[in-house]
């Protein structure tokens, strides 16, 4: 089997819309995610900030995301700790991971990772390899919208 070499993606932003999700009073860390993907090459007009009440709706968030808007990624800044035996942790971690696989949409969970820093850098990161393969994705499931017979 011949593997085809790609161009690594660089983790920079150019072009790329990042959504940022976050409870209601987590400016400090809306802020430092703002600046690192200022620094990482996107622009104001690039980021789609919107707060939630609170740590469960996170998730409803970024369904909303997924589905009303056309950003590339998101960023959801969460306080819960996924390794938690919680209720909490276990809907935010289960949602997040129901959305971004049923919508096909990069989502990371800040609290998966040690910094919010980590967290903005992981995101451009699989952004960026969904468009690298993106374009060779075979089309696996029947085209439904062809009635035709023959």
């Amino acid at each position: 089997m011949k593997i085809k070499q790609r161009k690594e993606f660089e983790g920079r932003s150019d072009s790329l819309r990042i959504g940022i999700v976050a409870t209601a009073g987590d400016e400090p860390r809306i802020g430092e995610a703002v600046a690192l993907l200022r620094t990482l090459g996107c622009t104001d007009e690039d980021m789609v900030v919107h707060k939630v009440p609170g740590e469960m709706e996170l998730v409803l968030g970024a369904r909303f995301f997924a589905e009303y808007t056309d950003v590339d990624g998101l960023l959801v800044l969460s306080n819960t700790d996924p390794t938690a035996s919680s209720a909490l942790a276990a809907t935010v971690v289960q949602g997040i991971n129901m959305i971004s696989i049923d919508w096909n949409f990069p989502i990371i969970l800040s609290s998966t990772y040690p910094s919010v820093a980590e967290a903005a850098a992981a995101l451009l990161q699989i952004v960026g390899l969904q468009i690298l393969l993106e374009p060779e994705m075979p089309v696996l499931s029947p085209d439904t919208t062809d009635i035709s017979l023959s």
